[in-house]
């Protein structure tokens, strides 16, 4: 994990400024790419800031599209953070339904059912 992207895609979503874009190509980039890297990024930005306007773009992007992208891989990890973190459950909750298939989706669902 990257504790400068972490702390440079907090500070693009939360200030808008437009010289640290790149950060959040490169988590996009590493959603795509680097799944598991992606996975322990998202996880970190989520434990390294309250801003709830950076942890709607964190639910509504990145994790979003790392479920859509590859769900099956990640839907049991994300369901035992949720039981075990009030953040994570709370996150889950911002992230729509996209692409994510339906078997992925049943659960994530669950999950957002039980913590809203």
């Amino acid at each position: 994990m990257d504790e400068s992207l972490s702390t440079k895609w907090i500070e693009y979503h939360a200030t808008g400024n437009k010289d640290l874009f790149w950060a959040w190509e490169e988590l996009e980039s590493m959603v795509r790419k680097a799944p598991e890297h992606a996975w322990l990024q998202i996880l970190d930005i989520a434990a390294a800031t309250e801003n709830q306007e950076v942890l709607s773009s964190l639910a509504a992007g990145p994790l979003e599209d790392l479920i859509a992208l590859h769900g099956l891989n990640f839907i049991e990890r994300l369901e035992t953070k949720a039981r075990q973190n009030p953040e994570i459950a709370r996150l889950v909750t911002g992230v729509w339904r996209n692409n994510i298939p339906d078997s992925v989706w049943e659960r994530l669902h669950a999950i957002q059912t039980k913590y809203s």
